[in-house]
């Protein structure tokens, strides 16, 4: 009698392992299972963002497009007819596929043709970047003029003969601030466009969103005598000019919406 109950009490012991392992066995599929439908979800968010970005950029180049057509519909010389005759030979949908693959042929007459509008209407053109971090408060790139009346603005310059807003924008960010394109994290899909008068002659200056990777370092150009980072009140107060708080405070707008 007592071997069987031996016996009965070895295989409750053993049933008791097995369940146990069963029991292990189920909790490790399921958290697998987890695992599998959380990389399903993450792989399809990357998918998303990257398509997303892909759409961003060519609708980016569809406005650029857009507003170039507008301006020429001003442009009455001889360079400007030119160019709206060359311009009907390309639809959105062809200008996109164009840029996105770098058109050399493109791209030069859409910068021909901005030079000539910005030549007939005597515009003053310029670009820069709305350079920001996270420290975790959001915080904007100002530079101090080293002329008087030794303005605040975030880095920005005129653009040169040849050369489109885009390129300035690059370029002139390098050139006062020491921050490469490759350090910054570009919202392509934010472009203020800020038209006044500055100097008695029409003004036009677009800046992008720009958000710095990393670091914090400036290294400033003759230019300029001092920077600072500033958070959104602290900037519009420091500018002191209402085209700029609205573009911050669009800035910032949109900085919230892409958290959500």
């Amino acid at each position: 009698m007592s071997n069987l109950g031996t016996k009965l009490k070895l295989l409750a012991a053993r049933r008791e392992a097995a369940d146990a392992e069963l029991s292990r066995l189920i909790e490790e599929a399921a958290k697998k299972r987890r695992e599998r439908m959380e990389l399903v979800a993450e792989l399809r968010e990357i998918n998303n963002k990257s398509f997303k970005a892909i759409r961003q950029e060519r609708e980016f180049w569809r406005n650029q497009l857009k507003s170039l057509k507008k301006q020429l519909v001003g442009s009455n010389d001889d360079k400007g007819k030119e160019s709206k005759v060359k311009m009907k030979n390309f639809d959105s949908e062809e200008w996109s596929t164009a840029a996105w693959n770098s058109d050399a042929e493109l791209e030069n007459l859409v910068k021909a043709s901005k030079q000539t509008i910005m030549a007939s209407n005597g515009l003053v053109a310029a670009a820069g970047l709305l350079v920001y971090r996270r420290t975790p408060t959001v915080q904007y790139l100002f530079l101090q003029a080293s002329y008087p009346p030794h303005h605040w603005t975030p880095p920005k310059g005129h653009v040169d003969p040849g050369e489109d807003f885009w390129t300035a924008a690059l370029r002139e960010t390098q050139e006062e601030a020491g921050i490469l394109e490759e350090q910054l994290l570009v919202h392509r899909d934010f472009c203020y466009d800020m038209r006044y008068e500055a100097n008695g002659k029409p003004k036009q200056v677009k800046y992008w969103l720009a958000k710095l990777k990393e670091g914090e370092k400036v290294q400033l150009s003759h230019e300029h005598d001092n920077w600072q980072w500033l958070e959104l009140d602290t900037a519009v107060k420091t500018s002191k000019f209402p085209e700029m708080e609205k573009m911050l405070r669009e800035a910032d707008g949109y900085l919230q919406k892409q958290q959500a």
